[in-house]
């Protein structure tokens, strides 16, 4: 209620960013990603598309202080170079990579997938139900993530699975916390905890994920 509209610059992160559209309902494989057909799906948070995000916030930034235009680019470089080493590290650890597809309670990880050429299998998805699933239901997905191989299924930070948790104990497979980058709770963000921590936290866990070491 304190911010002037006339006197505020509004940003559009994500323009300029090719966004993922959400599938019509529940899927049964894939993505698993749930909502209405036109819908965007918001975690765009990738090491590449921070890029844009960097660059469209210094130019905001130089445009209402063009004073300080110089020292803004600076910044900005220098934070691009720390996303470039994001995403070679990432793409290096897909490379060495056993599994190319990963189980995840929830599918905030729609954009990681597509650029790294891995595919993101949603429980929720496969069990393709809003209300509680069946035996039935959750056997067949446990059956699923042993024929895969895979050693670890992905949760997401500061929510609570018992389906998830019950499908990785039938699997007999671990269970790895991963942030979902687009927010922090007051913890991390007390511990001033920057985009690049969380990320580099996550690659530890997708290399649990894809049978692959972090560097």
């Amino acid at each position: 209620d304190n911010v002037d509209p006339q006197k505020t610059k509004v940003v559009e992160a994500a323009q300029g960013i090719e966004l993922i559209q959400r599938a019509t309902g529940m899927q049964k494989e894939g993505s698993g990603q749930a909502g209405m057909q036109g819908q965007a799906d918001p975690h765009f948070w990738t090491p590449r598309n921070m890029i844009e995000v960097a660059k469209r916030f210094t130019e905001a930034l130089a445009e209402v202080d063009p004073a300080h235009k110089a020292e803004y680019e600076k910044r900005r470089d220098a934070y691009i170079a720390s996303l470039e080493a994001l995403d070679r590290d990432f793409q290096s650890l897909v490379n060495e990579a056993k599994y190319k597809e990963f189980y995840v309670s929830r599918p905030p990880f729609s954009y990681l997938a597509k650029e790294y050429g891995l595919k993101q299998i949603s429980i929720a998805g496969l069990l393709g139900t809003e209300g509680a699933p069946t035996a039935q239901q959750i056997q067949r997905v446990v059956e699923q993530i042993r024929a895969s191989g895979v050693p670890a299924i992905g949760s997401i930070y500061g929510t609570k699975d018992d389906v998830a948790e019950t499908v990785a104990s039938e699997a007999g497979v671990e269970v790895v916390p991963l942030h979902g980058i687009g927010m922090v709770d007051k913890e991390l963000f007390d511990k001033g905890f920057t985009y690049e921590d969380l990320f580099r936290q996550n690659m530890e866990g997708f290399a649990k994920l894809l049978g692959a070491e972090t560097k």
